[in-house]
């Protein structure tokens, strides 16, 4: 008949909350019995039946339960050993708020232009966690100092439901120590220090890329252009930071060489805020090259070679001021009997063209005058001789006696000589 009396948040509530309890002794009739020499005893026991906490209880004085620990608890209420009609009494103990001081935070190893992430586990002031996934969490990240273009990836925090985390990634663009400022539910704050390396390992030639046309294909005089991204083991990007100079890490050289035979070149590199290098090498004589990549490492002085090339480079387009002319038909001639000279075109590096059919890419003009004036009639006649590409031959004849001229122009302008 003994009968226990307690309030709506007993069963269910938070970590820290009070929860009364008041125990009455009765008679068999469900009187209480105001004078109860007798005591009960309460044990606390965890959802898994382990006993963790004994308490004395006495008829008509209450007592408070105030369970710090999250999770699903029990009191059974016993007298002389008979375990009252009301027990077992169920407690479900839910985690308090989040708390920015109990919370805890880990962020992964940070290096330049590698996204690396950051996990909290929200914790109430008693350190237990937050598990249903229901907070909000917002992240922003800064420097004392500007640096170049840093930027962060931060809204795209998740819950992971597997580890009870919540999951942030950042994505930084330059060596530092930088502060992290985590907004919680409530609008408190918590900084947190991120520090970002700027790279690790030696490249690996196997997974470094070298890329771009102007590995293979160029055109004499113009530059030709590829990157190189240098990784270590990891496929972490391994440059020095955008804010310092090529060779304080190492030292990148592209070699072309032909026959054996280094070639000179114009080569320039830089470093792109990509983290890529790029390359640009210019080479005036036609022909096929070899181009070798490589890079030395200041740490080590060991010559890593990153990739091998055949590069090959064509003329560039034609240019009268180096095509020329010669034969006998621009010299002594006879009245009536039909002329010859050669028109050989070259690029403005001395490079011989290509044979190119006249109407496609190349426009040869040819006339002849007696005494400035045009000869009329005038029979003039052009033709190609493809196994000499490069080389015109030109036939012509007159009848006319005298001093001529022979204007040839390609392109629109006057070959050497003319």
């Amino acid at each position: 008949r003994c009968t226990v009396v307690t309030t709506s948040a007993f069963a269910q509530g938070f970590a820290g909350d009070s929860r009364p309890l008041t125990v009455f002794a009765r008679d068999s009739y469900s009187n209480i019995i105001d004078q109860f020499n007798s005591s009960f005893v309460a044990v606390l026991a965890s959802a898994t039946g382990a006993k963790l906490a004994t308490q004395t209880l006495y008829s008509g004085v209450a007592v408070n339960y105030a369970l710090t620990a999250a999770g699903d608890f029990s009191v059974s209420i016993s007298l002389e050993g008979q375990v009252l009609s009301a027990s077992p009494l169920p407690i479900a103990v839910s985690p308090g708020y989040a708390n920015v001081t109990a919370s805890t935070v880990v962020v992964g190893g940070g290096v330049i232009r590698r996204v690396f992430g950051f996990s909290v586990t929200m914790r109430d002031q008693y350190g237990n966690a937050r598990t249903r996934g229901i907070d909000s969490l917002a992240a922003t990240i800064s420097h004392s100092v500007v640096l170049p273009t840093p930027r962060t990836i931060t809204s795209n925090i998740t819950f992971n439901a597997a580890t009870r985390t919540y999951d942030g990634l950042l994505l930084l663009t330059a060596a530092a120590e930088y502060t992290m400022v985590l907004v919680f539910p409530l609008g408190d704050t918590r900084s947190v220090p991120v520090l970002v390396a700027s790279n690790v390992g030696a490249p690996v030639p196997s997974k470094s890329v070298v890329a771009g046309s102007g590995l293979t294909v160029a055109t004499a005089g113009s530059p030709a252009v590829f990157t190189v991204q240098l990784r270590d083991g990891a496929l972490a990007d391994v440059v020095d930071p955008p804010s310092t100079a090529a060779g304080t890490w190492g030292t990148l050289t592209a070699v072309v060489t032909r026959v054996g035979a280094q070639v000179p070149t114009l080569i320039s590199t830089g470093v792109e805020n990509s983290g890529k290098y790029t390359v640009s090498l210019v080479v005036t004589a036609q022909g096929t090259y070899a181009t070798a990549v490589t890079f030395v490492a200041v740490s080590t002085t060991e010559i890593i070679v990153l990739t091998n090339a055949t590069l090959s480079v064509s003329p560039a387009a034609v240019n009268p001021a180096t095509t020329t002319a010669d034969g006998g038909g621009l010299r002594l001639n006879i009245a009536g009997e039909t002329q010859t000279f050669e028109v050989v075109s070259h690029d403005a590096f001395g490079n011989s063209l290509p044979f190119t059919p006249v109407g496609e890419g190349l426009v040869l003009s040819v006339s002849l005058s007696l005494n400035n004036l045009p000869l009329d009639p005038l029979r003039i006649t052009t033709r190609y001789l493809e196994s000499r590409g490069g080389k015109h031959d030109v036939t012509y004849f007159t009848t006319t006696a005298g001093v001529w001229r022979i204007p040839v122009l390609i392109a629109g302008a006057h070959i050497s000589g003319s």
